[in-house]
Order: structure tokens, then sequence, then C-alpha cells
């Protein structure tokens, strides 16, 4: 979660950001005097994507493709209780449609999909290894936003069927985390994204995705009865 402003050439503030806002909630949600020590490791890049390169980059410009770095980051930030991914955007623009293995919506969203599912995998294949007391991290998935297409994002190449393609995408993915058994949630139930570019988060969704995610995180690793989230235990692991 880079934090990317619509409406200036900048991120939003660190301590405005849902992550930032995440730690803070996690933290006040105990039921106990004691309060658990959470870290938060915010990992964004303007622009990243799941696991695609551009055919030719710019000068000025650098490979974000999210899966060259993802084992690096894991291995910097060991021991891990839980990894959250919220990529899958920014691999919706048309400078990454020569990785689509055929035409039409279907073959775009598969392309999408198949970048989270490697990630994951990507994930589970040095787990024990990053994960807390050789296990390996939880994972959770975020949904892409309620995208639309306007002017703008139409002129950063991004295609101007871009809500229809998100809704197949979240309907996809929905059941793609479930046959892989990892967490999904659905962001746009609580939030919208600018009206100035159609694709990021506007400042006021800060407050409630972070509330939405610390209540999935909260419901996830107290189901698998993590020590992280015992409440008389105090957590000092990490999340990414």
């Amino acid at each position: 979660m880079w934090g990317y402003d619509p409406d200036s050439p900048y991120r939003y503030p660190f301590k405005e950001r849902w992550v930032t806002k995440l730690k803070d909630a996690l933290v006040k949600s105990s039921t106990t005097s004691q309060q658990r020590d959470v870290q938060i490791i915010q990992e964004g890049m303007n622009g990243r994507t799941t696991m695609y390169s551009k055919q030719k980059l710019e000068k000025w410009d650098h490979d974000r493709n999210g899966r060259l770095t993802l084992k690096q980051v894991l291995h910097s930030h060991k021991p891990l209780e839980l990894v959250i991914l919220f990529l899958g955007t920014n691999d919706f623009n048309l400078s990454y449609r020569h990785h689509c293995t055929g035409d039409g919506d279907n073959a775009v969203v598969n392309m999408v999909l198949t970048g989270i599912r490697t990630l994951v995998e990507d994930i589970r294949s040095v787990g024990t290894a990053v994960g807390n007391n050789g296990k390996c991290p939880e994972i959770m998935v975020l949904g892409a936003p309620a995208m639309t297409s306007n002017q703008l994002n139409r002129s950063w190449n991004f295609p101007d069927n871009l809500e229809i393609l998100g809704k197949m995408y979240n309907d996809a993915l929905e059941i793609i985390c479930s046959e892989i058994g990892v967490q999904y949630v659905n962001i746009t139930e609580v939030t919208s994204v600018s009206p100035t570019d159609g694709i990021h988060l506007r400042l006021q969704d800060q407050e409630p995705l972070a509330k939405l995610v610390e209540m999935k995180i909260c419901e996830r690793l107290s189901s698998i009865n993590s020590e992280i989230w015992k409440a008389k235990v105090e957590c000092n692991k990490d999340i990414l």
C-alpha cells in the first residue's frame, strides 16, 4: 500500500494511510489492559504489478514487477505472521496486455488471477523459512476497488471497460482464494474510488478499510488459534 493521493502527485501522509490506521486498530482492539505490540510493515510501490513487466521501459522508469522482489522482501522482514496482498489493479493497464494468453475480458482477468495465484505459491514456497516458529505465514488477499474508467486513467493507458473487468476480477478472485485456502476481503463493501482518477482510494476510505481488514484479521487468526491474537499474550510478530 503506497498511499497514492489522486488529488496531488504525492502520497497520503503516513499517519493517514489505512495500513497505519490498521496498526492502531489492532492495538486498540485488545480486550485486556495489555495492548498488543503489533508491527505493520508497509511494502508499497506506486504502479506495482503482481508479476508482469512492460515490454520496454523508458530511461526514467523502473520495472514494477512485484514477483521479482517478493521473496527478498519476505526474508528481509521475517518472522512474519501474516502477509497481505493488495495487488492486481495495475495489471489491467494496457501496457501489460502482451502477457495475455488469449483475447477478450476473460483472458485479461485470468492473467491477473494467475499473478495473484503465483504470488501465493511463492509465499508458500518460502513460508517455513519466513514465518513464525517454522510455520508459513497466513495470507490475505484484498480485492480490487470499484474502479471506473475516466479520461485521466485512460490517459494512463487503462482500458475503457475498467469497471466491468474489476467486477469480473473480484468475483473470480473470491472463488480462487477459497480454492487455494487464502482469505479474500472485498474492499468495495466499505470503500469507493476517487472521482479524480477512478482507481485510487479516497482519504475518507482509509479508516473504514482499516477497520474492515482489522476485523478480518482477528476473525481469521483467532479461528486458527494463533498465539499472536490470544488476548493474554503480547504480540511482537510482524505483518507485511
